[in-house]
């Protein structure tokens, strides 16, 4: 820090750049008069030492993979409650009532930090140079002192190791460390204990990378095992599309108002809808060399399986009546048509079957369930 600015390079994000300008502070060992005056007019009824204090938890915990989850919210909600500070015979924390409550503190300090207006864009280093600004005048005012503000740190060590430190996490609190280490020589130590927690986090990470690789490899191995037809590219989405496809086909008569019900599968069942569109021409050619082979009957039997052990009894259910809809569009479904109902019923909900060719007939269309007829 000199005249005012800190000079040095700094990550927020995946931005790289200058840290000139980003950041505005003052000697952290200016004399106690000079920040006397400043540290009464940061205190008041909406904002004291313990926002300042929880802005850093609130920060570091939101810097944590995925942002903050319940391990991290519990941690900061037990070690704020620690922190019990007197200035000037007016007594700070949560059990003084000053911040009120856990909840008035913490979405006071998260709006400081990452709302503007209804927006959460906010830069929060906005406020956390801020908050880093006070607690450089309650140091040089004597209000926090050097076993303080190891407490602190220390603290922000063990939050960050809750689910392994990232890299941004390591990165902005060694920045701290290295700044308080000049005037706290104990923080050294800290800055030790911080990057040994990065490197076995590191360490762990590439270990259960290779474990989730191997469980992979293994899962794909049991299913080329179990339904040896599918091609080794498949997965749900191609699966799925083997019995939308046999509605389809099977009366050897493909018209617009089937292709705009397929078009609707696609938009609407979510992720494997959506994933089925762009996989259905390489799946479509794969189909027809399996049949090819001999081995279409096969593949229908795997498919239905499959799709009874991946899917859910909500997206089996949609899945059905995507099918049901697509032989019955033109108000006549053809025995064949009935035959591929049957069989896909029968694995998925055996006990349905006959409700659905109620309602049919019931809305006037024909049924051919004999190949008599």
């Amino acid at each position: 820090v000199a005249e005012g600015q800190l000079n040095g390079t700094w990550k927020k994000g995946l931005d790289k750049g200058p840290m000139r300008g980003k950041w505005k502070g003052k000697l952290i060992d200016l004399p106690k008069d000079t920040t006397e005056q400043i540290t009464k007019e940061k205190i008041n009824d909406d904002w004291n030492i313990i926002h300042d204090i929880f802005s850093f938890y609130t920060f570091f915990a939101n810097l944590a993979n995925e942002g903050s989850q319940e391990v991290e919210n519990k941690f900061v909600q037990t070690e704020i409650k620690k922190w019990k500070i007197e200035i000037n015979g007016v007594k700070y924390g949560l059990d003084y009532g000053s911040p009120q409550n856990f909840v008035q503190l913490a979405d006071s300090v998260f709006n400081a930090l990452y709302m503007d207006g209804d927006s959460t864009d906010k830069d929060p280093f906005i406020q956390l140079n801020e908050s880093h600004y006070n607690m450089v005048g309650y140091f040089n005012q004597g209000v926090l002192n050097c076993s303080m503000i190891t407490t602190l740190w220390s603290s922000m060590i063990k939050l960050c190791q809750l689910r392994g430190i990232t890299e941004l996490q390591h990165q902005q609190l060694r920045w701290y460390l290295e700044q308080w280490s000049s005037v706290c020589s104990d923080l050294s130590v800290q800055i030790k204990i911080l990057d040994f927690a990065k490197e076995v986090a590191e360490e762990e990470a590439e270990e259960m990378a290779e474990e989730a690789a191997e469980e992979v490899a293994t899962e794909q191995q049991t299913e080329s095992k179990k339904y040896p037809l599918f091609p080794v590219n498949w997965d749900v989405e191609n699966v799925i599309i083997v019995p939308i496809r046999h509605c389809i086909v099977t009366d050897n008569v493909v018209n617009q108002m089937e292709r705009n019900l397929m078009a609707h599968f696609f938009e609407n069942f979510g992720e494997i809808g959506e994933m089925a569109g762009l996989e259905w021409d390489i799946t479509d050619d794969q189909i027809m060399q399996i049949q090819s082979d001999g081995k279409y009957g096969e593949l229908l039997v795997d498919s239905a399986i499959y799709l009874r052990d991946n899917l859910d009894n909500d997206q089996l259910s949609k899945l059905i009546w995507y099918m049901a809809n697509i032989v019955s569009e033109d108000k006549i479904i053809q025995y064949t048509e009935f035959v591929t109902l049957k069989f896909f019923f029968d694995q998925w909900f055996p006990d349905a079957l006959d409700t659905y060719i109620e309602k049919f007939k019931a809305a006037g269309m024909t049924v051919i369930t004999s190949p008599n007829n």
